[in-house]
């Protein structure tokens, strides 16, 4: 491996194939695509993968994925289906159009950051038995999530969501410290909701059926009606 790699390209085709790094990776391929499928881009320091669209997919095994110290991945299209994105520090998404994390696992020991940077909140995450977890924070802010998954913080969560959304039965939202949840349209609860410490849900309407649980030390509720 080098001790730093920095490309600018118009595609990147890893599948399969190693990129380690012992310093930072920037890979730019513009509005190109970047596929590393079945791959490994390593780095013992920062790595930036920036494209029109990035495929991560069937990475969970050994030696594949993306990883690093600090980890950023900057797209209008994510797919992390089966695969693994790990930060030894911070992992950030950028993306005003889609991550999909079917069934993947994205990870940070300090902060997870799933951002939407489009000037509207258009950005759909799928998390269908996936996890998200941050060792300290996890924030997502985006227009839409899957609520078939886990996103959870082994510290404070934050999640904002323009439109509505439903965690499914068997689904869970946990953290170990803080969490505020924020919800434009109607939050409907089949699922777990947990904070250790302070729990703080805010949506326009609140539906928390049978099958919901919700569990902290202190709970702040602020909506336009409760449904149940």
């Amino acid at each position: 491996g080098k001790s730093a790699l920095d490309l600018a390209l118009s595609g990147l085709q890893n599948q399969g194939g190693q990129i380690q790094v012992l310093g930072n990776i920037g890979l730019n391929a513009g509005g190109g695509s970047i596929n590393n499928q079945q791959g490994l881009i390593r780095s013992g320091a920062a790595v930036t993968v920036t494209g029109g669209a990035i495929d991560n997919a069937s990475t969970l095994g050994a030696n594949q994925g993306i990883e690093g110290v600090q980890v950023t991945l900057n797209s209008a299209n994510v797919s992390n289906v089966q695969g693994a994105v790990r930060a030894d520090g911070n992992l950030a998404i950028n993306s005003a159009g889609s991550i999909n994390n079917t069934l993947g696992m994205l990870s940070a020991g300090s902060t997870l950051s799933l951002q939407d940077s489009g000037p509207g909140r258009g950005l759909a995450i799928t998390n269908t038995g996936g996890t998200i977890i941050g060792g300290q924070r996890t924030d997502i802010r985006a227009g839409s999530l899957s609520g078939d998954g886990k996103v959870l913080s082994q510290q404070d969560l934050a999640l904002d969501l323009a439109g509505n959304f439903t965690l499914n039965a068997g689904a869970e939202i946990m953290a170990n410290g803080n969490a505020g949840i924020t919800i434009g349209g109607l939050l409907t609860n089949a699922g777990k909701i947990q904070a250790r410490s302070t729990l703080t849900l805010g949506a326009a309407n609140f539906d928390n059926t049978s099958t919901g649980d919700i569990n902290a030390g202190t709970t702040r509720v602020n909506v336009g009606g409760v449904l149940n």
